[in-house]
């Protein structure tokens, strides 16, 4: 959304959001958008384009709706996302790229 005038600027397609409240996130450099959706599944959109970055329907992360994504704070290659089925997932190495 464009801060001055309030128009929306991208839509990113193709997850499931009906019901529940799904956070996204950027990634640290600020080039990606990242959400977790109803069917469990995590999303990636390129965000100036809207591009998918991945597969066209990428496979099951979680049993349950995907509420929280978020990067850690430092290792930019880490993701945690949780999930209304009680689980906690930490993606990604160790080590910061």
């Amino acid at each position: 959304m464009d801060r001055k005038t309030g128009q929306c600027l991208n839509t990113f397609q193709g997850h499931k959001n009906e019901s529940y409240r799904c956070r996204s996130v950027l990634d640290p450099k600020e080039e990606s958008v990242i959400l977790g959706d109803e069917d469990g599944r995590v999303w990636a959109w390129d965000l100036v384009t809207a591009a998918s970055l991945t597969s066209d329907l990428p496979p099951t992360a979680h049993e349950k709706v995907i509420l929280w994504t978020e990067h850690h704070p430092v290792a930019d290659n880490q993701l945690l996302t949780a999930s209304a089925d009680g689980t906690i997932v930490l993606w990604g190495s160790g080590e910061s790229s």
